[in-house]
């Protein structure tokens, strides 16, 4: 075996050992973006089920505002018939007595 054969082997040696590291940091590298995959996707659907419950608040809040216009007007006619009502009895205060 001359030296020319012992480098060979050397160089082939350390070859294969940078693949095995490259091939390591790879597969690490892959598990860490599988990983991120996972977290933005929860994210999302967690997202998505706050965008559901603020729609359905935003549903609840414009019905109730719906109800609450109408309410309002309901009150107005009422507190209007009234006044016209007492505005059209005589007012009798006691003034009249001595």
């Amino acid at each position: 075996m001359t030296t020319k054969d012992i480098l060979y082997i050397v160089l082939s040696l350390s070859i294969l050992a940078a693949t095995v590291v490259v091939v390591w940091f790879f597969a690490y590298l892959i598990g860490i973006v599988r990983e991120l995959r996972k977290i933005t996707k929860s994210i999302h659907e967690k997202i998505d089920g706050v965008g559901g419950i603020l729609e359905s608040i935003k549903e609840r809040i414009s019905d109730s505002a719906s109800a609450l216009s109408l309410l309002t007007q309901v009150v107005a006619r009422i507190g209007g018939a009234w006044r016209q009502r007492r505005s059209k009895r005589p007012r009798n205060r006691g003034s009249d007595v001595t």
